[in-house]
């Protein structure tokens, strides 16, 4: 019986887990609310493609500018030269992007 019991909390744990992966992003952006999106995370940065960014009304003249990783998404040295700054809390799902003035 203990071993039933053991692989019923296994796969709640796992089921959980698989829901939590599947869970919408909040997002703000220069204090304005931009929606909920499934954004993919990589170590707990979240992956900001040229589109979607574009989408949030970035300027494409600073778009030009950054540069983007293998997998599309906005490199960690574009973001720091360009002071983006981000908060994420996943408790919250909640991304909170601040982007330098005249960015947006």
């Amino acid at each position: 019986m203990q071993i039933h019991h053991a692989i019923r909390v296994l796969v709640l744990i796992l089921t959980a887990n698989a829901a939590s992966a599947n869970e919408k992003t909040w997002v703000i952006l220069n204090n304005d609310y931009k929606g909920s999106i499934f954004l993919d995370f990589q170590s707990d940065k979240p992956c900001l493609t040229r589109p979607l960014l574009e989408e949030w009304g970035v300027k494409s003249t600073v778009l030009d500018k950054l540069h983007w990783d293998t997998r599309a998404c906005l490199s960690a040295d574009s973001a720091n030269a360009f002071a983006l700054q981000f908060w994420y809390r996943p408790d919250a799902n909640l991304l909170t992007l601040l982007f330098s003035p005249g960015g947006v």
